[in-house]
């Protein structure tokens, strides 16, 4: 057990016993951050302060964090009554949560999906000058390839599910590298006397090391393990001092990083944590999602249970895996200060503690937008708060309701089906009753002093079923929760069906309402989250890309490319320095493309077809392709295009124009015609 040492408020654990421990390893900056030293141990005590300041805080919301889970979860905790009637019938009805919350939060996550996911490309950019509009195209279709090689997608969707459920998410915007081996045939040449030259009479298949490939990621953080600098509200966390999450690992994982790297110095260590639990105190178990070390235990509850120290030990007995709570700190700090470097000017750094014990990694992170390299999602922000309502938890009281209607409803259904009796224990068995509780037929005896007499010594109440209203009740309780919440059944793609007639117009108007509802957080998570991913996704394009790639020339820039670039064929090399440019962000558009009325451009498009004056009159001032393009995608065109002719425009002339042109040798007939 190590030793416990305080500090301030907080209680720490000390890592003296490593002092005897030596593995000889080069720290950044020549600092002396060896387990024991004392630069470690106060590193250490101000990392974990920040930690344990900003999880007393965000502690306090777990608590409701738990139950929308367990709302979400589907899955109700049954009371000893109803575990014995599964036991004696498993297919009697129990207790059970309405799936009022995953039906709100699938709604929620569609149109995310549809406005932001499944745009291509994801992140448009825009060039500042006419000089940076070459960068600008290639910067938009490299780091569309890194959101489909590197799974972008998946973390945003992730992003976007912990803002609407829990008031708040978090991403990180990494430059990842992925290196491994790549199986090549080199020729094997022998020299021929007759020719005077090497000629190839083999080939050797050889297997080399080389950096399969690089490019943006995105990591999406834990909100029950995020610790954000509880000061600071959240939309404003770059002002804050600190913001930090801890992330599940294991030792085999952190030694690789560790041999990996090109640096020298940006991981160390690791070995050191051989000699530790690894496990952290910023671990309370409080999730309802899971349950790593067996009890859930509070914040409080952690330093209470653990024998006066202050600190929650779960041990790895019986897991074959060395797992290793890391703590990642982004801290903005002065180096002179906190004894990492004589500099008196603000820096951003990145530590790493293991185990809350050892400081794994401590790295200035030196990034052209100086900035922390995350993103924060709130969907349904107030302006002010450290964490926010989430959209569900608004609409948890009534699924709460719900749910207890339904299984109190479940709950008189059994106990009629079992019957009610009032019974004269001295007159009648009781053990016969319990043991034929099932509602199959009751054999039961009279005690002996009532053999022979012609006593009844029962009576059956008649009781009316207090639910028999539940069931309205409840629904109109979910009725209730889906029109607060913007999820109306429209919305959803539940088509109710009412006496009278519905209109077309009543329909459309009614849906495009709740789609506007919906939009209003799309776009504060268009505004506050995707664009800050967008910015840091091309700034690190910039700074980190150290090798030219083979990029596909498609979509919308291809004509461009080709004719005014003149670049042929079907790839181009875009090299590092080609994206060096000055760029723009474009806000991702939060309105469904449904939300419009498709049927209003069909009759536009109408008008100018069967109007010649309207047609030349609008054609000099609006563009008829674009529009037609734009009605294309309004009816769930995806790749329109795929269908415009390429190869330049093409214009249609009198026949006698076209008759001079050709005998001029200016056109030729097309191939077939």
């Amino acid at each position: 057990m190590p030793e416990i040492i305080e500090v301030g408020t907080q209680l720490l654990r000390s890592s003296e016993n490593l002092k005897d421990v030596d593995y000889h390893y080069a720290y950044p900056r020549e600092l002396d951050l060896k387990p024991g030293s004392d630069n470690h141990r106060n590193l250490l005590q101000r990392l974990m302060r920040m930690a344990w300041d900003s999880a007393a805080v965000m502690n306090t919301y777990h608590s409701r964090w738990n139950d929308i889970d367990e709302a979400l979860a589907v899955y109700a905790n049954l009371d000893s009554e109803e575990v014995d009637t599964v036991a004696q019938d498993k297919r009697r009805p129990t207790s059970f949560v309405i799936p009022l919350s995953t039906a709100i939060l699938a709604t929620d996550l569609s149109y995310d999906t549809e406005v932001f996911l499944d745009s291509d490309p994801v992140f448009p950019y825009a060039p500042v000058g006419p000089e940076d509009r070459y960068g600008s195209i290639m910067t938009e279709m490299l780091i569309q390839r890194d959101v489909i090689t590197n799974k972008v997608k998946i973390p945003l969707h992730t992003t976007f599910r912990n803002g609407h459920a829990y008031g708040f998410g978090v991403a990180d915007c990494v430059w990842a590298q992925h290196e491994g081996k790549r199986t090549v045939w080199e020729p094997v040449t022998e020299f021929d006397a007759e020719t005077g030259q090497d000629e190839i009479v083999d080939f050797s298949r050889k297997r080399r090391k080389e950096m399969i490939f690089e490019g943006n990621a995105l990591q999406a953080w834990d909100p029950y393990l995020t610790f954000p600098d509880p000061s600071i509200p959240l939309h404003e966390f770059q002002r804050g001092e600190y913001i930090g999450r801890l992330v599940p690992d294991n030792y085999t994982s952190l030694r690789e990083q560790e041999l990996t790297d090109d640096v020298g110095t940006e991981w160390f260590n690791v070995q050191y944590l051989n000699h530790i639990q690894g496990r952290s105190s910023l671990r309370t178990n409080d999730d309802a999602r899971r349950s790593v070390y067996g009890t859930r235990n509070t914040l409080s509850d952690a330093r209470r249970n653990s024998g006066g120290t202050g600190y929650n030990t779960p041990t790895n007995d019986g897991l074959d895996t060395r797992q290793v709570d890391v703590l990642y700190m982004y801290v903005k700090l002065i180096p002179a200060e906190w004894g990492v470097g004589p500099g008196e000017d603000v820096e951003r750094w990145e530590f790493a503690v293991g185990g809350d014990e050892v400081i794994v990694k401590a790295q200035h992170m030196d990034y052209d937008h100086n900035q922390f390299p995350c993103a924060v999602n709130a969907p349904d922000y107030d302006g002010f708060s450290a964490v926010p309502n989430s959209h569900l938890s608004t609409v948890f009281p009534m699924q709460k309701m719900t749910d207890w209607l339904m299984s109190a409803m479940m709950k008189s259904q059994n106990t009629s089906i079992n019957g009610r009796f009032f019974l004269d224990p001295s007159i009648w068995n009781i053990n016969d009753l319990k043991e034929n509780k099932d509602g199959q037929g009751w054999i039961v005896r009279k005690r002996r002093s009532a053999w022979g007499r012609d006593v009844k010594g029962w009576d059956a109440p008649n009781v009316p079923d207090p639910t028999v209203n539940n069931m309205a009740i409840a629904m109109q309780m979910m009725e209730t929760a889906k029109n607060l919440s913007g999820a109306s059944d429209q919305v959803m793609g539940i088509l109710q069906k009412t006496s009278g007639r519905t209109s077309a117009g009543e329909a459309q108007g009614t849906r495009q309402l709740g789609l506007s509802r919906l939009g209003r957080p799309a776009k504060l998570t268009s505004w506050m989250f995707m664009q800050d991913v967008q910015m840091m996704f091309a700034f690190h394009q910039q700074q980190f890309m150290t090798k030219s790639r083979q990029q596909r020339i498609s979509g919308k820039w291809s004509d461009v490319l080709r004719t005014e670039y003149g670049i042929e064929g079907e790839f181009a090399e875009v090299h590092p320095w080609d994206v060096a440019v000055n760029l723009d962000v474009i806000p991702a558009d939060a309105n469904l493309p449904a939300s419009e009325f498709l049927d209003s451009w069909t009759t536009l498009l109408q008008s100018l077809g069967q109007n010649p004056m309207v047609q030349q009159e609008l054609a000099q001032k609006l563009d008829p392709l674009r529009i037609w393009l734009h009605a294309a995608r309004l009816g769930g065109a995806r790749n329109v295009e795929d269908f415009v002719r390429k190869g330049g425009n093409v214009q249609v002339v009198p026949d006698q124009v076209a008759q001079q042109q050709a005998q001029a040798g200016n056109i030729v007939p097309v191939a077939g015609l």
